[in-house]
């Protein structure tokens, strides 16, 4: 049985300073922190420019899901865009939320995986754009075993128990590069 688990929902706090991104003016970035701010290209005390198209794919390479959080948006109301792809764009082309002002973007956007955050402006009126926050969630484990502690300290073991009988052979896959076949393992995380 194949396990997957989200590493910063259970084992390691999320440290206190956070990452800041600026989207480029085009063409895209991946982003593969836990958590941090993405602004668009000029910043949070600047206003774009005209005829952009950049992008960023939030890609933590866990097992998480991603919420975000808008807190400031404000772009030309008819040309200007922010896009939201469930997936990475554009191999995904098709957005999940379109939004240009602060109003028609929900209070928190939650995904079950990655995500493409992509600006859009025209050649005309320019503003001071957006600035938002993501965090990866951990992904509820499954019901077929516990986890001995879910804020252990770094290095420390954790312990892994098998709820009942799954079958004759298991591969534990800790997101981290290691694995296990041991029914009950432990494993530390750096």
């Amino acid at each position: 049985i194949l396990l997957w688990c989200c590493l910063i929902g259970f084992f390691t706090p999320i440290a206190q300073g956070q990452t800041s991104y600026n989207l480029p003016q085009t063409g895209g970035i991946t982003i593969t922190d836990l958590s941090g701010n993405l602004y668009d290209h000029a910043g949070p005390n600047g206003d774009y420019t005209n005829s952009i198209d950049g992008w960023a794919f939030i890609n933590p390479g866990v097992s998480c899901g991603i919420t975000l959080n808008f807190s400031a948006v404000a772009m030309e109301n008819c040309c200007d865009w922010i896009f939201i792809y469930d997936g990475e764009y554009p191999t995904v082309n098709t957005p999940t939320h379109q939004l240009n002002t602060l109003a028609t973007v929900p209070t928190s956007l939650t995904f079950d995986g990655a995500v493409t955050v992509r600006m859009t402006s025209d050649g005309s009126v320019i503003n001071t754009g957006f600035a938002m926050t993501w965090m990866a969630e951990a992904v509820n484990p499954s019901v077929e075993f516990t986890i001995s502690d879910i804020n252990t300290p770094a290095n420390a073991p954790v312990y892994f128990t098998v709820l009942g009988q799954l079958g004759t052979s298991q591969l534990w896959d800790f997101g981290d590069g290691t694995t296990s076949t041991e029914f009950n393992p432990s494993h530390s995380y750096a």
